[in-house]
């Protein structure tokens, strides 16, 4: 089911209040890092609305076949188009988690180098993120804690970037109409365990899902720099 508009905007007036919040207890360079934070959030919702914008002018049509049989037709330039917006929001989504971390990095003085190839790593190791520990950062970096959305989001992700372009099937619907037989078509966008959901609903999830786990994240991650920064505090 899609989002309404009013409750995204609700989701990320708070979800930066939160930001701010934790802002607030830090540093000059920890605000900067939470502006890149909150500019990758807005680059994944930016192409999320291009991405619904893309989907608003069908992208493939039916043909009637000389036999009775119907037939897609694409519009090969609509449909590259969508595979490049898909895969750039695929990647910035999931580039939400690494600039979190380099927020918390710098915001708690973790004193982690900016090109650090194993940033998830060293920030687990020196903020003592576990299974079990409630820091903030345990659904972004600890495998056991993935939220079922965003193991199936670095799934599609790196599918993406590292092995093949994502799947993007074109679902007919048949129904009944006053007239005779209708047709709805649909994109869809594999879901990494051999199903498949309608693209702009994943899109919409996939926003709420990110901005509320961010928020909770946030909210947990001040009320550890207020204690000191030690999650045996917490």
């Amino acid at each position: 089911m899609s989002v309404s508009a009013d409750r995204l905007e609700a989701l990320i007036v708070s979800l930066l209040t939160s930001l701010d919040a934790v802002t607030g207890q830090s540093n000059e360079d920890a605000k900067a890092a939470s502006r890149f934070l909150a500019f990758k959030l807005d680059a994944t919702l930016h192409i999320g609305d291009q991405i619904r914008e893309e989907l608003k002018t069908p992208i493939s049509s039916l043909m009637g076949a000389p036999d009775g049989a119907l037939k897609v037709a694409h519009n090969r330039g609509g449909r590259f188009g969508l595979y490049v917006l898909v895969d750039a929001f695929l990647f910035e989504s999931v580039s939400i988690r690494d600039a979190l971390l380099q927020f918390v990095n710098v915001a708690f003085g973790l004193g982690i180098a900016e090109n650090c190839r194993s940033l998830d790593k060293k920030v687990r190791q020196r903020l003592g993120v576990t299974d079990t520990s409630a820091t903030g950062l345990e659904e972004w970096i600890t495998p056991k804690r993935y939220p079922t959305w965003f193991h199936r989001l670095i799934t599609l992700r790196n599918t993406a970037t590292h092995r093949q372009p994502v799947r993007l099937p074109t679902h007919i619907t048949s129904h009944l109409s006053g007239t005779g037989p209708d047709h709805t078509i649909r994109v869809t966008i594999e879901r990494g365990d051999g199903g498949f959901d309608p693209l702009d609903e994943f899109i919409d999830r996939t926003e709420e899902n990110v901005i509320e786990l961010l928020k909770v994240s946030l909210d947990r991650l001040g009320v550890l720099l207020a204690k000191g920064g030690s999650p045996s505090r917490s």
